[in-house]
């Protein structure tokens, strides 16, 4: 795996063999980087999110359970993206800059945009998106 400059690596991180986290990208426990997969700078993985009051009122109340992040093999997360807690983006996906994924993204897709929606899909025997 490489670790670029400035990355943010947290205990409970797996990044596997050929995998790239990119410059000044956040970590969080519980990210799981299959082999192959790259990532552009400024990436962010938040796997806890905030309690909050349903009062109206954002006060504070601790945090929410860890809920794992897992990015399949051979993967391409753009410049700028945030990944949320519980999401899996599968095997030859390709994620837009700035895309906020909050959802998972199903195998051989690119999705973009916020939150993040699937664009196309690709054909991989055929090696075109649809």
């Amino acid at each position: 795996a490489v670790i670029e400059k400035g990355a943010i690596i947290v205990p409970g991180v797996c990044c596997e063999a050929h995998a790239c986290i990119g410059i000044k990208c956040v970590t969080c426990w519980g990210l799981h980087i299959k082999e192959h997969t790259m990532m552009g700078p400024n990436c962010h993985f938040f796997s806890q999110p905030h309690k909050r009051t349903i009062s109206g009122k954002y006060v504070f109340r601790g945090f929410e359970d860890h809920k794992p992040i897992y990015i399949g093999p051979d993967c391409w997360i753009g410049y700028n993206v945030v990944v949320t807690g519980g999401v899996s983006i599968f095997e030859g996906c390709t994620i837009g800059a700035s895309a906020v994924v909050t959802k998972d993204i199903p195998p051989f897709s690119l999705a973009a945009g916020n939150p993040a929606i699937v664009k196309k899909h690709y054909d991989a025997p055929d090696g075109y998106y649809d």
